[in-house]
């Protein structure tokens, strides 16, 4: 211990620590110094400060109670950096300075630890260390530590280096953390390296993290990639991303597919599939199929002129954007797009008006920026692409590549694109399921029967793939030759005559369903086939899967329900037609009593009440006024109306956020209310009724009883599929009856069908059944409008009920 130093020196030394004095009184107590007596923390650092050089013994007395004021990765750094070379009291005090100004993260004091172990370091660099590790996150700690970890690097490159770690983004930096531990890499090398993943981009960086990840790659054929890398579109960084993540990949396989396949143009790619192996078509549709929801996101989102979440921007925020903010939406699109619309945007100075229609078109272009496979993987989902990017936009595609490639023959396509039939089965159900299985399956019976073989082994699994199957049956039995139907019913008939099962039953409600609802679709040898195995097998009680809860509803006297609309452009196009049938229908407005907040102040009221009371008078432009207002200042609708001796209240409310929603289904599950409407785009139901319900019951808010206590109805106004009946079906413990799309929703279905649901409770008496609302609601959903609804006496929502009864009670 270097007590005895000159006693010169040290009396200059004394005008420094008057300011220290001052700036350690500042200093919050640190959490050793909470206990009487040192803690291990604290001893470790005073041994580590008692081994500056010609310390005297009141230097080292006070660098003791300076100590006591740090926090533990402040004391972290001053272990760092009392050993280094050229360190001494002086230089330590202006370190001390530093640790007051700045408090560090525990990420930042081992960084700096670490970076003091290497070859170099002295202490006039380590106050240059010190001031930029301040500056440096989480991902860029890391990023440094990975640095300092490959062998030879010195103190000096380090420091060197740290500005470019400081403009990295994210992925860049979570790219660089597993390529500085590859093996064989030298500070040069390590040096090129970090370089080349600072040019990549987005996608492209997220995939050089994943190939640096790869078993077996080492640092040499990593570097020679990262050029390549750099020239991959980021649809192709994706999918090479999830490709590298396919396990038991070789180094030599993702190389094979890097410079083999995805660095080719778009063109090559597509002629290159056709000669790959059948075993690497294999690989390569599990690559396009697990990157398939970033593609997906990418085209949904087109669908308007959307932020950076999905959320559609209205023409009133563009508006306020100004042309700087409509340019940065522009750049975001593809750059065929950019270049198509460039010029006209130019001139517009940056017109809105274009920006819609280049959006439009770039929904288009990333889908035809991609291959036929990638696209047979995206339809394969067709649950989570809208409505409007599967029918509208990837079916047309689809189809004249199906011409131009394939002469029109599905079957060939579907073996040579998936030869593992991976995803043959729910290739055609999303196209059943969208309207669209008719206009690609071939109309030979023969290549029909092998189209129908393929679905089949996937579709006949188990209970649940024979649920999602349920709701395509009927738009699969009208594309069908009568001799393939006639051999699906045989198929189907066996299957029903198995041994007592859930998966049996369910057969046999399916076949009994079509024999009674539809006998047009079934010819006289399918009819006779199924009544002769009802008769073997027993028929199935329909009818007590048809009860209605409209007894006990109508109990308390009212009938009430929630809407919930999307605050953008179409939210309140939607809001303003809602309104207006239901006015038309002889509701009128007012404050909400059971969902507009306690705590809205008197003022507040009062201003709605007066424009509640102007939509009343005249709705007119009132009502976009009335949407407007409800949307900033939180407040909620009811329009009531006296039927059949009930008062009947349909609330509308505009979505504002996660606390707010939350508040609002609460109500609706604890307040006795009857329906909830979920109006708007179907990528909206996952805020506006599944998050919050879910984050209800996570938070102890909500629980079984919140949902047995009483059956609901749930309106879902929106685009969807079966997979989300299934979920909500689930979500609200069996025990909501749904009216679903799996196609198009339309506000001329939506709104007539929500105020007459409530009207035929009203007027009818006891519990009819749903066959009985759907005869009183037939006339909505005619001239084949809502052929894509699913109303709750439907063959899918029958079977659910019926796998209810099968769940074991603790389910």
């Amino acid at each position: 211990m270097s007590f005895f130093g000159d006693h010169t020196v040290f009396v200059r030394r004394r005008k420094f620590l008057p300011l220290l004095v001052a700036l350690l009184l500042l200093l919050p107590p640190s959490a050793s110094s909470a206990e009487e007596g040192p803690d291990a923390a604290w001893q470790e650092t005073v041994n580590a400060w008692s081994q500056l050089p010609c310390l005297s013994p009141d230097e080292f007395e006070f660098g003791r109670q300076v100590l006591r004021g740090l926090s533990y990765p402040s004391m972290r750094i001053v272990r760092g950096f009392s050993p280094l070379p050229g360190m001494n009291f002086a230089q330590a005090q202006d370190f001390f300075s530093l640790l007051i100004r700045h408090q560090y993260s525990f990420e930042q004091a081992l960084t700096f630890e670490t970076w003091c172990g290497l070859p170099g370091a002295n202490a006039v660099l380590a106050r240059q260390a010190l001031e930029l590790v301040a500056r440096l996150d989480y991902q860029r700690c890391r990023t440094m530590a990975a640095l300092a970890g490959v062998e030879g690097i010195t103190a000096r490159l380090t420091l060197e280096t740290m500005p470019l770690i400081l403009r990295l983004d994210e992925a860049n930096l979570r790219a660089a953390q597993p390529a500085l531990a590859l093996p064989g890499l030298r500070p040069e090398s390590a040096l090129d390296t970090l370089g080349l993943i600072a040019l990549l981009r987005d996608n492209q960086a997220w995939a050089a993290e994943t190939l640096a990840q790869l078993p077996g790659l080492d640092s040499r054929r990593y570097l020679t990639a990262l050029p390549i890398m750099r020239q991959l579109r980021q649809d192709d960084a994706w999918n090479y991303k999830k490709l590298c993540e396919l396990p038991k990949l070789s180094p030599d396989e993702s190389w094979f597919w890097l410079l083999g396949y995805f660095a080719n143009p778009l063109p090559v790619q597509q002629d290159s599939y056709h000669k790959l192996s059948e075993e690497r078509r294999r690989t390569l549709l599990a690559a396009y199929h697990a990157a398939g929801y970033q593609i997906i996101w990418k085209i949904n989102d087109l669908h308007a002129v959307t932020d950076r979440f999905g959320q559609e921007y209205s023409q009133h925020q563009l508006s306020r954007m100004g042309a700087k903010g409509v340019v940065g939406l522009f750049d975001r699109l593809s750059p065929r797009t950019k270049s198509r619309f460039g010029s006209e945007f130019q001139q517009g100075g940056g017109s809105i008006p274009v920006l819609r229609r280049a959006t439009a078109a770039d929904r288009v272009q990333v889908s035809q920026d991609l291959t036929t496979a990638n696209m047979y993987a995206l339809l394969s989902q067709g649950s989570e692409l809208y409505d409007s990017s599967f029918r509208d936009i990837l079916v047309p595609i689809f189809h004249e590549r199906l011409k131009n490639e394939y002469r029109g023959d599905l079957l060939a396509l579907l073996r040579h694109v998936d030869p593992a039939n991976a995803r043959v089965s729910d290739f055609i159900v999303s196209l059943a399921q969208k309207g669209k299985l008719t206009a690609l399956l071939p109309q030979d019976p023969s290549r029909q029967r092998q189209v129908l073989e393929l679905v089949l082994g996937s579709a006949f699994e188990n209970e649940q793939s024979l649920l999602l199957f349920s709701a395509t049956f009927m738009p699969l039995l009208e594309a069908l030759q009568p001799e393939i139907r006639s051999l699906l019913i045989a198929r189907m008939s066996d299957l029903g005559r198995a041994p007592s099962s859930v998966f049996a039953r369910q057969i046999l409600l399916i076949l009994q369903f079509y024999l009674h609802e539809y006998p047009e679709l079934l010819s006289s040898g399918d009819q006779q086939r199924i009544g002769a195995l009802l008769r073997e097998q027993g028929s199935i009680d329909l009818s007590r899967y048809l009860v209605t809860p409209f007894a006990s509803w109508k109990a308390d006297g009212r009938l009430s329900s929630l809407s919930i609309f999307h605050p953008d452009d179409d939210g309140g196009s939607s809001f303003v037609s809602n309104a207006n049938t239901l006015m038309a229908g002889g509701y009128r407005p007012r404050l909400s009593r059971a969902y507009t907040d306690d705590d809205t102040g008197t003022a507040a009221r009062r201003q709605a009440e007066e424009l509640v009371s102007a939509v009343a008078r005249q709705p007119g432009g009132n009502l976009g006024r009335l949407f407007n207002a409800m949307l900033n200042n939180h407040f909620q609708i009811d329009f009531v109306k006296e039927l059949g001796g009930l008062t009947i209240s349909h609330t509308v409310a505009v979505y504002h956020d996660e606390e707010e929603q939350r508040r609002l289904l609460l109500e609706f599950l604890e307040g006795g209310h009857e329906m909830f409407a979920q109006r708007g785009h179907s990528y909206w139901r996952g805020e506006q009724l599944i998050d919050p319900i879910e984050q209800l019951i996570k938070q102890g808010r909500a629980n079984g009883d919140s949902f047995r206590k009483q059956r609901r109805f749930l309106s879902l106004g929106s685009c969807g599929g079966i997979k989300v009946y299934t979920k909500l079906h689930q979500l609200f413990q069996g025990q909501a009856d749904i009216l679903a799309t799996i196609g198009t929703g339309l506000a001329n279905i939506n709104d007539p069908y929500n105020r007459t649901f409530f009207e035929v409770i009203a007027t009818s008496s006891g519990d009819s059944s749903w066959k009985h609302v759907a005869a009183k609601s037939a006339a909505i959903f005619g001239k084949g409008y809502g052929r894509d609804y699913l109303q709750p006496g439907s063959l899918p929502a029958i079977l659910h009920k019926l796998l209810d009864e099968e769940r074991p009670a603790t389910q």
